[in-house]
């Protein structure tokens, strides 16, 4: 296990129980400070105590964990479940499976595969039910049985969700190959697949045995895939880290460049700062989980309202914290300062920051593209969003900032400013 997370998550537990939110890292470049503000009123020690034991689990971030023999650290958590169901995509497939097959082969273990077509469209009920219908088939159990999620979000959740209802709960490993689903996806125990009315609708809280996230799989990942994965990064800079904002814009062009050491360094930080989130409040029930939405109700809208796996999450994301900001402007007067300078490491980044997506623009066209919008209309994306998950009774919430790492969940809000901020953003081009 990475001693490092382990001691952090102690730290962090020890803090709580004091009284007041505390903050450390290993990870954590010089100079950076947290200044993400929580109240510890009503929370209690004992679920928080249970919190975080549901959330440690072994995490290890490094190269060729998976990628190339011998795959010890993989092997070493195994143990006795020698029996391996690998699920995968179509992409990811051609680059490692091979490898990671004949290697568990040559080591003892009967595998078995399933390779699922790539992108959001396939995170479907329809999907997890070939995961268990395989595992049905090559009669994976909970003693000698596991699953292993080979690739980004997408396939990481979905086997989650999958391994979660199958006999009622099998082990799973995460193997994630996307920087998206390294610094967020594959981190809190989070399974789902999506449904037709919203994202995410369907799923469970759900922990896997263990994280092996092998930085080599990064250097075949699309640029445009790589890119979506650094809004999730922002994020983090913006509800928990002054510091680590600052550090993302002075180091931008490196990110840009893709340098290992800083890529490597970036992701332990985020992964820490989801960490962090996680362990006090697994199950989203207390309030503190809810932070990481942030952006995330409009992102959520978008995707749905274009059709899954048009825009890559990690896009969306960045659109929504832009609306996000802007509504905060409105709500809680942040200034506009944080805007700007979001909006410039946004686009350093080479992410989306309206409702323009160059990418997508190139794949389907300009009259398409509009005739998506045209059908968008701010009645429709406010109903879309009123089905996310963190909707209660129909009334929406947001996750808003009133300045960097000060966050609030306002569910009181002014209805006419909301649809002219729809208004504003989502519009033909």
């Amino acid at each position: 296990m990475n001693l490092s997370i382990v001691i952090y998550a102690l730290f962090s537990l020890f803090s709580i129980s004091l009284g007041f939110i505390g903050r450390f890292s290993f990870f954590r470049p010089k100079n950076i400070v947290s200044y993400h503000r929580l109240s510890s009123n009503n929370i209690k020690v004992e679920e928080i105590l249970k919190s975080f034991k549901e959330c440690l689990i072994p995490t290890k971030i490094e190269s060729n964990l998976i990628t190339k023999p011998p795959l010890n650290n993989l092997i070493e958590q195994l143990g006795t479940k020698k029996k391996v169901l690998i699920v995968t995509n179509d992409k990811i497939s051609h680059h490692y499976l091979k490898t990671l097959a004949s290697e568990l082969t040559n080591n003892g273990f009967k595998v078995h595969e399933v390779i699922l077509p790539d992108g959001e469209a396939h995170k479907t009920m329809d999907s997890a039910e070939i995961v268990i219908n395989k595992a049905i088939e090559c009669k994976l159990d909970r003693k000698t049985g596991i699953m292993l999620a080979l690739g980004g979000g997408v396939i990481g959740d979905l086997t989650g969700f999958a391994a979660s209802i199958y006999q009622r709960g099998i082990d799973y490993i995460q193997l994630p190959t996307s920087l998206l689903a390294m610094v967020d996806a594959s981190i809190g125990g989070k399974t789902a697949v999506n449904h037709a009315k919203g994202k995410n609708l369907i799923g469970t809280f759900y922990h896997p045995k263990a994280v092996l996230m092998d930085l080599a799989t990064l250097s075949t990942l699309p640029d445009r895939e790589y890119f979506s994965g650094l809004s999730e990064v922002v994020k983090y800079g913006l509800i928990e880290d002054q510091g680590y904002f600052e550090w993302l814009e002075m180091n931008a062009d490196k990110i840009v460049n893709k340098d290992i050491n800083t890529i490597s360094n970036m992701i332990h930080i985020s992964v820490n700062h989801k960490l962090n989130i996680t362990q006090r409040d697994y199950k989203e029930v207390r309030g503190i989980r809810e932070i990481l939405n942030f952006g995330h109700t409009f992102a959520h809208a978008i995707e749905a309202g274009f059709g899954y796996g048009l825009w890559l999450h990690g896009e969306a994301v960045s659109l929504g914290i832009m609306m996000a900001l802007t509504m905060s402007a409105h709500e809680l007067q942040l200034p506009c300062d944080y805007i700007t300078r979001t909006k410039n490491l946004l686009s350093k980044f080479k992410l989306p920051v309206s409702i323009q997506n160059e990418h997508l623009l190139q794949l389907i066209g300009t009259d398409a593209y509009n005739k998506i919008i045209s059908k968008l209309t701010s009645d429709e994306f406010i109903n879309i969003m009123k089905f996310d998950k963190k909707a209660k009774n129909g009334n929406l919430n947001f996750v808003l900032m009133k300045e960097l790492g000060d966050i609030r969940v306002v569910d009181q809000f002014n209805e006419t400013n909301l649809i002219r901020l729809v208004n504003e953003f989502v519009k033909p081009i």
